[in-house]
């Protein structure tokens, strides 16, 4: 095909002949430095992306766009750059099976779990507890102990995994108290106002403390937070360490959305909390 091609040129003599392209031909070419080859390529792919990406930020600012919002877009192109990802959102049904097959054997080998809540009767309210994707709404009147209750899965849930609370309504001393009552199991007046006695609660709030320590939870307390806000931190952090749960209390307080209409601005934040979980 080379030789066509170049004699259709007249350039095979300039290249050496047929007698050179028999020898090239003939001439075993070693796979030891593919790797490395691969290396190149592909450092060279990221160069190009980075300076797409560079040109790109410029028309970002043009379209008049919240610093936000372009923020998190450039965040999220870095980010696949960086592992080199290249996100996909159709699959065959065939494909899927594959999948799905895996999963099983994975579920069965018990290498596949669902994060359970801690709480035993939630779990199997939800077939198993909480898994990938989940955006789970927890809802009830005023006073019901929501944010109890939110707590209590977040503390469960960090033992093992690591976990952002996004506290809008409490500020993190107020929500650690909470903590140490909770895995305490102290009173809740006593945290906020302690005595000298007795000493079996002192014992017991200081072996709390060290329990606590070793939790995988990290609370942001600023108030009325915007959902590009809540994506923002919780890819950076989950770029750091991947993230098992975010907890975002409440819902209600969150900004940003449609105000001329509660029930369009609730169902926006819940639309974007949606596509963040996935």
């Amino acid at each position: 095909t080379v030789m066509n091609g170049l004699s259709k040129r007249n350039e095979l003599e300039d290249c050496g002949g047929l007698g050179y392209l028999t020898t090239l031909m003939m001439t075993p070419s070693s796979a030891h430095n593919v790797p490395r080859y691969a290396e190149i390529v592909l450092e060279a792919f990221r160069l190009n992306q980075l300076q797409s990406l560079s040109y790109g930020i410029t028309g970002r600012l043009e379209e008049k766009k919240e610093s936000f919002e372009i923020i998190e877009e450039v965040a999220s192109d870095l980010a696949k750059i960086a592992t080199n990802r290249k996100e996909s959102t159709r699959s065959t049904i065939n494909e899927s099976m594959v999948n799905h097959v895996e999963a099983m054997q994975k579920r069965l080998a018990g290498d596949e779990k669902f994060i359970g809540t801690g709480l035993l009767d939630l779990d199997r309210k939800l077939g198993g507890g909480m898994s990938g994707g989940d955006l789970v709404v927890l809802a009830g009147r005023p006073s019901m102990g929501k944010t109890a209750c939110a707590l209590t899965i977040a503390l469960n849930v960090s033992r093992y995994h690591h976990t952002l609370f996004f506290s809008m309504e409490m500020k993190t001393g107020q929500l650690i108290d909470r903590c140490v009552s909770n895995v305490g199991m102290i009173d809740i007046g006593w945290v906020r106002s302690p005595t000298e006695e007795p000493e079996s609660t002192w014992a017991r709030h200081t072996q709390t403390i060290q329990e606590l320590d070793k939790l995988h939870l990290t609370i942001d307390d600023k108030p009325a937070r915007r959902a590009i806000d809540i994506a923002t931190i919780s890819k950076q952090l989950h770029r750091k360490n991947p993230l098992g749960l975010v907890v975002v209390d409440y819902l209600g307080l969150m900004t940003g959305g449609n105000k001329d209409n509660r029930n369009l601005e609730l169902g926006q934040y819940t639309k974007d909390l949606k596509a963040l979980a996935k």
